[in-house]
């Protein structure tokens, strides 16, 4: 009698943990699935199956594969190998998944084996970062375009005593990687004496008045001569309140060369016409 208390008492207790297992499961703000070793998805939680547009029934009893991009379907496949053939106890990849409206969602993917039943399964937890994503190809495409176009972002704080700047900025200057530090006097050191004072001057401005602009040349450590625009603004940081300067620096030599290239035509040209009507009015 007592060895049947016991039992129905296991029962009751493991059924109770197999409800708040689902409740949990269900309810949790971290989308997760359960899947099989051939990349069947047993179940899905609410939070997955909003992530990808469709509703828990859609998504159970298809593969993972129906979701993933084509270019990604081989690291499921790596996972597949990794857990199911070479038993690792838990797996981690960075994948990229179609939604149901055709739109990206780019997740970290962990997964961990667990047994019921004698069965092997695979709980899967995804992690969406698709926002990070995003923002990173943006930064990429930014850069790809500062650095076709020779300009460079930098920033100053309040003391002047450090640029940030993009990875761009100091090829401008001839350095073939980034130097580990930049200041004020970095520019300095590079501008034509005519022009350093033109440039204390702009940076004076930029500390009073909030803005300012300069453009003049610099010799390059391979001893070319470039000309560049630079420009900035004052900012308040609306999480610290401090102020902050932020602006541009540019490689206008090729604008330069033109503007020469059209003033020394026009000068000559203007030579050669006073030329015939001086000998005609002699």
């Amino acid at each position: 009698m007592n060895q049947n208390s016991e039992i129905i008492d296991y029962k009751t207790k493991f059924l109770d943990c197999e409800d708040k297992f689902d409740t949990i499961f269900r309810l949790t703000s971290a989308a997760s699935k359960i899947i099989s070793s051939d990349l069947t998805i047993l179940k899905v939680n609410d939070a997955l199956a909003a992530m990808l547009g469709y509703t828990a029934r859609e998504i159970e009893g298809t593969k993972i594969l129906d979701y993933a991009c084509e270019e990604y379907k081989a690291h499921w496949h790596d996972l597949q190998d990794a857990l199911w053939n070479r038993e690792v106890p838990h797996f981690k990849l960075q994948v990229c998944l179609k939604r149901k409206d055709h739109t990206l969602a780019w997740v970290d993917v962990t997964t961990i084996l667990f047994k019921d039943s004698g069965t092997t399964y695979g709980f899967t937890v995804l992690d969406d970062i698709t926002g990070q994503k995003n923002y990173e190809l943006t930064q990429q495409r930014l850069t790809t375009a500062l650095d076709n176009a020779r300009i460079s972002v930098w920033e100053m704080d309040c003391d002047l005593n450090y640029v940030y700047r993009s990875d761009n900025h100091d090829i401008i200057f001839g350095y073939p990687q980034p130097q580990q530090t930049w200041s004020i006097s970095d520019y300095s050191g590079h501008l034509f004496n005519d022009c350093s004072n033109n440039f204390h001057t702009a940076i004076e401005k930029l500390t009073t008045l909030g803005k300012c602009s300069f453009e003049g040349r610099i010799t390059c450590t391979d001893g070319s001569i470039k000309w560049i625009a630079f420009s900035g603004k004052k900012e308040q940081d609306g999480a610290t309140n401090r102020f902050k300067f932020l602006g541009t620096l540019s490689d206008i030599t090729d604008s330069k060369l033109k503007e020469q290239y059209k003033e020394d035509f026009v000068s000559i040209a203007s030579h050669e016409f006073k030329t015939p009507v001086t000998s005609l009015k002699a």
